[in-house]
């Protein structure tokens, strides 16, 4: 290209935030700088004693003075005192970018934040592209504050990716996407993973590793374990943090109440080298959503090669095989998922095959899949792409 085009993506998380949607917003970025794009990311930052972050009275120091991203991104982090300014804030934020770098296409990579795009993009006739990520397709979607935002980028942008099928099919009782939407499934990095350390090291150990929230259905894990023989029962694991302080104080009060006090252990945050270790030594990860997107902890812990259980949600609705590498259960029945959890802690063969199965699965699950998949969506859009890649066949609902 003789001059990079210029690409506005707003998100929810970013690197150096810990999760799964700032990783795999890091690794898209990643994909379009590599692809020859010019990308300015703004990210709202609302943690107020956070460093990340700018105060957005100082129009002049945001907007010139951006972090440089380690892979060459323009980041841009308003602190937002009220979220009910939110969408202000952020749409004026992408005017101002817009003045000095007449953008090619924007993304709102988290479903609400394609809104502020609509009004400047259409300026031009420039392609939004909205992706649902989760969270943002089930509670923001039909919350009382975005909702209409939620409606409006549902029926305007002229693109809508989700992480799984079932999420696309959600929204759709808001609006009819069917004609303008795909499903782009997360990719990971598959080489030099651990690999599960079987029943070699210790018996009855249970656990999940990933931000401990709401939709993860944590106390239902919890029942569930309570629910196995006690000869079983060896340690659960509930690896990573606490989405906040009222879902902790929840948890704790749920182990109180079925005295598991001293069979439970809280990791807190985890470094990668920490959760790999920490998931090679579990005998089955869990995976108990109400509702999710794809989890990367889930990749991950396939690469390995653990025995998973998972609900019948989500992106483990695209990916998972009852009995093949999964056992699959129906979301919010701890009897069910208890006697899964069983299954594979009394039967070495059957964790041997669904070892074997989630290790296939993950092979499959590679970060050039997930590349070409986004960057084949861009050059749909019109967008010139400067970069090996193959063309890859979007999965449409």
């Amino acid at each position: 290209m003789d001059k990079k085009k210029s690409i506005c993506f707003i998100t929810y998380k970013f690197f150096p935030e810990w999760g799964g949607l700032a990783r795999s917003a890091g690794r898209l970025v990643n994909y379009l700088i590599e692809a020859g794009f010019d990308v300015h990311v703004v990210v709202p930052s609302f943690h107020q004693s956070d460093e990340l972050g700018k105060d957005i009275t100082s129009w002049h120091d945001l907007l010139n003075n951006p972090e440089s991203g380690p892979n060459g991104a323009h980041i841009y982090r308003p602190k937002i005192f009220d979220k009910n300014e939110m969408m202000g804030v952020l749409a004026e934020i992408v005017l101002l970018l817009d003045m000095r770098f007449k953008f090619q296409l924007f993304h709102g990579y988290y479903l609400p934040f394609a809104f502020p795009c609509l009004t400047v993009a259409a300026h031009g006739n420039r392609p939004v592209i909205a992706s649902i990520r989760g969270n943002d397709a089930v509670r923001e979607g039909l919350s009382s504050m975005y909702f209409p935002y939620v409606q409006a980028v549902l029926n305007r942008a002229t693109w809508v990716t989700s992480v799984s099928s079932d999420l696309l099919v959600n929204v759709d009782a808001l609006a009819n996407v069917k004609h303008k939407s795909s499903v782009i499934l997360n990719g990971i990095d598959n080489s030099n993973f651990p690999r599960w350390k079987g029943f070699e090291v210790a018996q009855g150990v249970v656990g999940t590793v990933g931000e401990l929230r709401f939709k993860k259905a944590i106390p239902l894990l919890i029942e569930a374990y309570s629910k196995l023989p006690k000869t079983q029962r060896e340690n659960l694991i509930l690896g990573g943090p606490f989405s906040d302080a009222l879902e902790q104080r929840v948890v704790n009060d749920v182990i109180t109440y079925y005295t598991l006090e001293d069979e439970v252990t809280h990791t807190g945050y985890l470094a990668r080298e920490q959760l790999l270790e920490q998931l090679c030594y579990l005998n089955v990860f869990v995976v108990c959503s109400y509702h999710d997107g794809l989890p990367n902890t889930l990749l991950e812990a396939a690469s390995c090669g653990i025995p998973i259980v998972a609900t019948k949600v989500g992106g483990m609705l695209d990916i998972l095989e009852d009995e093949k590498n999964a056992l699959l259960v129906e979301p919010g029945n701890a009897q069910a998922l208890s006697n899964a959890i069983s299954r594979l802690l009394c039967n070495k063969d059957l964790c041997m095959k669904l070892s074997s199965g989630a290790i296939a699965l993950a092979s499959k699950m590679n970060y050039t899949q997930e590349k070409n998949a986004w960057l084949s969506l861009y050059k749909r859009l019109g967008l010139e792409v400067d970069a090996d890649w193959v063309d890859t066949e979007l999965l449409t609902l």
